[in-house]
């Protein structure tokens, strides 16, 4: 009898074991992201001339998956820390006339739908500069099993 109850204990605490592993599988994950492999780049063409391309070297951001699947991403960017590769671009840029550093030290991105079929890949939300919200369509591609590129 003593032996009974010792194999129903087990077995019961093997459910409840495998139980938590399982659900556990299905727990969505958040990831910071990986500033030392990461970039946010862009280009801005002017007047169809000059294509003035920069970068910002201090931004922060979480990804949150479920599985294997991207739900949402969010992300800061420190507008002080562009960089065009001329300070005084970088300066104009700063000042209130463009960014307005002083006001307005981030620029933050919130995704609010992705889509992933098998021909497009797109992560649409919103994007905060200054006091203008816009809803924008990001096109990305997936490279491996955690990376993604846009």
């Amino acid at each position: 009898m003593l032996n009974k109850v010792i194999i129903i204990k087990n077995l019961i605490a093997l459910f409840l074991f495998l139980g938590q592993g399982y659900f556990c599988f299905g727990q969505t994950q958040e990831y910071k992201i990986d500033l030392a492999n990461s970039t946010i780049t862009f280009k801005v063409s002017h007047m169809g001339v000059l294509t003035v391309k920069g970068e910002f070297l201090e931004f922060s951001g979480t990804l949150r998956f479920n599985e294997q699947e991207l739900l949402s991403i969010k992300s800061s960017i420190i507008v002080e820390s562009i960089d065009t590769k001329d300070q005084s671009r970088d300066a104009t840029l700063k000042s209130d006339g463009y960014l307005d550093v002083k006001n307005y030290p981030l620029i933050s991105f919130t995704s609010i739908a992705i889509q992933v079929t098998s021909s497009l890949k797109t992560i649409r939300g919103i994007l905060k500069i200054k006091e203008v919200s816009k809803e924008i369509e990001l096109p990305f591609q997936r490279l491996n099993k955690r990376r993604l590129n846009w």
